[in-house]
């Protein structure tokens, strides 16, 4: 999943770099945001951290954190299954 509070800051900071997007397919940074989320078609939802700790809560979690990528308190979730491409996972 995206971390679209940290694709706003890269892109308010003006770092192109955070973004996977050669310049052969967009040069502009709000380009490569624009072509990572759409373009690329590998996110469906951008999300923030606050939207999932809302509807996790709404599901019953009673305590949910933030962690690094590929990073989980739940042991029973392989690093794999969260950490299955980087286009498509949080980034630390």
């Amino acid at each position: 999943m995206r971390d679209l509070q940290r694709d706003v800051l890269a892109l308010n900071l003006g770092e192109g770099a955070y973004f996977y997007v050669p310049d052969r397919d967009a040069r502009a940074i709000g380009a490569k945001l624009v072509t990572e989320i759409v373009w690329y078609g590998s996110v469906r939802t951008p999300c923030t951290f606050g939207f999932l700790e809302e509807w996790l809560h709404r599901c019953g979690f009673s305590r949910v954190t933030r962690r690094a990528y590929g990073i989980s308190d739940n042991r029973g979730l392989r690093a794999s299954t969260i950490a299955s491409g980087k286009a498509s996972s949080w980034k630390a």
